[in-house]
């Protein structure tokens, strides 16, 4: 899963700059295999994805703008979370 998802990123425009690129520079992941358990794994994180996006403009009003700046905020927490970035920079590993 991790693969995919860093995958799926690196495929977006969110990942191009800004706060997911910082922390996308410290994640390293294998080339996910693409068989057939690989494009389940992408829809099912890009429908998640989305669907919190569809969540902030349907029942939060978000405007775009600022649902772009949210999802960018929260997939990089996730990123530096789920692959322990500040953890490793705050022990100098970084």
């Amino acid at each position: 899963m991790n693969a995919v998802l860093v995958n799926l990123l690196d495929e977006s425009d969110l990942c191009k700059a800004g706060e997911i690129a910082e922390v996308r520079k410290f994640v390293h992941v294998n080339s996910p295999e693409r068989s057939r358990g690989y494009a389940v794994c992408r829809e099912a994180i890009a429908n998640e994805i989305g669907g919190r996006a569809v969540e902030l403009r349907d029942n939060l009003e978000y405007r775009p703008e600022d649902i772009k700046t949210a999802m960018t905020k929260a997939l990089a927490t996730h990123l530096d979370e789920r692959f322990s970035v500040s953890s490793r920079r705050s022990f100098g590993l970084l």
